[in-house]
């Protein structure tokens, strides 16, 4: 099920994934909670919603367990319309899966 975004649901310092990366259910609860196989791969496609410099674009993309990258996407609305309208959509992030893909790389860290 893909998630739909609304710019009430936009908030900076939120982590989100792309569902593009492979996964397999677990069991978390009396739910079924997607958690990526392919850590390394999941690195590449998650993001932290942030707060740019450009006040006609304040909303961007920021590649947090890669590069640092920043890609300006403009107002809640125009964020809302690229999340809602990838081929496989975004999602939050959960603990568990930050948690997997920390414990999995030392990039970054001594």
């Amino acid at each position: 099920m893909k998630n739909i975004w609304a710019p009430k649901d936009v908030t900076a310092g939120l982590f989100i994934i792309r569902e593009s990366s492979p996964k397999h259910p677990t069991k978390k609860g009396n739910s079924s909670v997607p958690v990526p196989v392919n850590i390394g791969f999941a690195r590449t496609v998650t993001y932290k919603i942030g707060f740019g410099q450009d006040k006609k674009k304040p909303y961007g993309l920021i590649s947090v367990m890669t590069d640092g990258w920043y890609h300006d996407v403009g107002t809640a609305e125009e964020l809302c319309d690229k999340l809602n309208n990838d081929e496989y959509g975004y999602r939050p992030l959960t603990k568990e899966e930050m948690f997997k893909m920390l414990e999995s790389s030392d990039q970054g860290f001594y």
